[in-house]
């Protein structure tokens, strides 16, 4: 014979985990649903914001690139004060976007050629700063402000800085240049020692460099004075 079924008495369905659980639920919900709503609504309003921030991005580093071409002729035809005037206008415009950074470059390069050096520094460092995650234009800029500071005759910190720019770059054509150049720097600051040291690295690492049979030269006029 079959059992009668036990009756449950309330006591225990309240006491069940998850009749509980749900009681308290259903309780929450009733306190609190207004602020779930409004909380709700704002992740959805943010998850649309970014989606459609992401698409201005994209469309606007599109177009940045489009853009930037007229004034890159501008700078390559050696007008460089109207180059730099076309140049900042559009970085004023694109800000933030990898074209916005390489017209950065450009500034400090034409500010180079005219020989203002101070200027030229500036905008070096402003593109190390703000958009050097392109290898390329990251280790020539540190290599360009090297070159400002050797004219501005700072040759220690000329020197430093172009060691610095052939520890980023991760060509073998650039470094030695690099280095010959922070070895020269160093000699024209009455540092020798680092500047053997620095020619001697370079014999070793790059012995089929453009450079080294200049260097093997340089080297041994150290080693002989």
């Amino acid at each position: 014979m079959l059992k009668a079924r036990k009756k449950i008495t309330k006591r225990e369905i309240k006491e069940d985990p998850l009749v509980t659980a749900y009681v308290r639920v259903q309780k929450f919900l009733q306190n609190h649903g207004k602020t779930i709503n409004i909380i709700l609504v704002a992740v959805i309003l943010l998850s649309v914001y970014i989606i459609f921030d992401s698409k201005n991005k994209k469309d606007n580093a599109r177009r940045a690139e489009k853009e930037i071409v007229l004034a890159e002729q501008i700078y390559f035809s050696k007008d460089y004060e109207r180059a730099i005037n076309a140049l900042l206008a559009f970085t004023e415009q694109f800000k933030g976007t990898p074209a916005a950074g390489r017209a950065v470059f450009f500034i400090a390069n034409a500010y180079y050629e005219k020989e203002n050096y101070s200027e030229a520094r500036q905008y070096y460092q402003q593109y190390v700063d703000n958009y050097g995650q392109i290898g390329y234009f990251n280790h020539s800029s540190l290599a360009g402000i090297a070159a400002c500071l050797e004219n501005e005759k700072q040759f220690e910190k000329a020197a430093v800085m172009y060691e610095k720019a052939s520890k980023s770059a991760d060509d073998s054509y650039s470094v030695p240049f690099y280095l010959k150049n922070a070895a020269r720097c160093y000699v024209l600051s009455d540092q020798k020692e680092k500047a053997k040291s620095i020619y001697q690295r370079l014999m070793d690492a790059y012995p089929d460099a453009p450079i080294s049979e200049e260097v093997a030269f340089l080297l041994e006029s150290l080693k002989a004075s």
